[in-house]
């Protein structure tokens, strides 16, 4: 069925192995135990925490994630995933240090680049010794803002503008209307594989995480791609092939220049481990982790603060709610109660008249937040409403 299309998808990518077991979260995750549940990323910290039968609840974190999201209730949802103390398994020493200033348990893992993949090999690079400079060029996923993809674009026409010959090859999300005025490839979302590839055929990667993610560079190193990343948030180990320059798309045309008036170094892995070193610290993180006593913090405890202007919110999820929802709204907002409270309706992508009928409501307490469709959840979207009440 579709666990099994969805697993050997997967497996296609290089995302799992052939031995790993998948199944989708039922909606009631309470009776699930285990040794021990690892999060990869902060919506699934939600369900995750709420699972109090594993001995151990751990949260991979390879970046800071309420910093890197670019949408206003997703970066809310990162904060309160923050909030369940789960333990902390970090890329990077750097990571593991911010986060144990928190007061929360932390272990790391080295930078590492799957090897399967990243790779160097001096034979399939010709192009780097040639006259026209290849840049690989990281734009970031879609949804996230953490990789300055402007600042890098700015430097390449900056670039241009200088007469230096080069050909960018722009990978992940997709630019509307994007025109420069270089020599350009646009490859789009990009596998591992690909990846690799696209890293082994240039010479110099642009890589400018604005927060603690090393991934495409430890990737771009492997490669042996002289690599330029943003000095204000370092998060790999140092590497004589990583340059690091201020947040000024000067500052990183300088470099880019800078570099290609060496010698090419081509051929060489030029920093971080391999899968199996980061494998082994993983694991033995892991070991020491479920050997301590840590209590997460519940879902409901995380998202409760003193500061709630109301005492009680009623979240209502809609979509297409239909001419009876105007009812609805009208018995709870004339009904009277001894405290005050809020009504915080979150529409995921209704064509009726849900949208008009609940701005009708607005100066009678009532809120609203919509989402597209594709994004609805159950627990998702009423973890998105909490994190949104007053």
């Amino acid at each position: 069925g579709d666990e099994t299309a969805f697993r050997n998808a997967l497996i296609a990518q290089g995302a799992i192995g052939p031995r790993t077991i998948l199944r989708f979260l039922p909606e009631d995750v309470v009776g699930i135990s285990g040794d021990a549940i690892i999060a990869t990323d902060f919506w699934s910290c939600f369900p995750a925490a709420a699972m109090p039968l594993f001995k151990a609840r751990f949260r991979l974190t390879q970046l800071l994630e309420k910093e890197s999201q670019a949408d206003g209730s997703a970066s809310a949802l990162a904060g309160q995933a923050d909030a369940l103390n789960m333990m902390a398994l970090c890329a990077g020493q750097e990571l593991e240090t911010m986060l144990a200033e928190t007061g929360r348990w932390t272990r790391h893992w080295p930078q590492f680049a799957d090897d399967n993949y990243f790779y160097a090999d001096p034979e399939q690079n010709p192009s780097r010794s040639g006259d026209t400079l290849q840049i690989a060029v990281d734009l970031g996923e879609a949804g996230t803002s953490h990789v300055a993809a402007d600042l890098a674009l700015d430097a390449l026409e900056l670039l241009g503008q200088r007469g230096i010959p080069f050909t960018a090859h722009l990978f992940g999300q997709a630019r509307a209307d994007f025109q420069p005025s270089y020599s350009s490839i646009s490859h789009g979302p990009l596998e591992s594989p690909a990846r690799g590839d696209l890293f082994r055929a240039c010479r110099i990667g642009l890589a400018l995480a604005t927060c603690l993610d090393g991934t495409t560079q430890s990737e771009m190193l492997a490669c042996g791609l002289e690599t330029i990343g943003l000095a204000q948030s370092q998060s790999h180990g140092s590497s004589d092939a990583l340059h690091l320059t201020g947040a000024s798309s000067l500052d990183i045309a300088d470099a880019i220049v800078a570099i290609s008036a060496t010698p090419p170094r081509v051929g060489m892995r030029r920093g971080g481990a391999d899968t199996k070193s980061a494998a082994q610290a993983l694991e033995l993180a892991l070991r020491e982790g479920l050997s301590v006593d840590n209590e997460a913090v519940s879902v409901s405890s995380a998202m409760m603060r003193a500061e709630y202007a109301h005492k009680a919110a009623v979240i209502i999820p809609t979509w297409n709610g239909g001419a009876l929802f105007r009812d609805v709204l009208k018995a709870l907002t004339t009904q009277s109660t001894p405290w005050s409270f809020e009504v915080m309706v979150v529409d995921s992508g209704s064509t009726d008249e849900t949208l008009d009928i609940t701005r009708s409501f607005e100066n009678q307490g009532v809120r609203l937040h919509q989402i597209p469709n594709s994004e609805f959840q159950h627990g998702r979207t009423r973890n998105l409403a909490l994190s949104l009440t007053s």
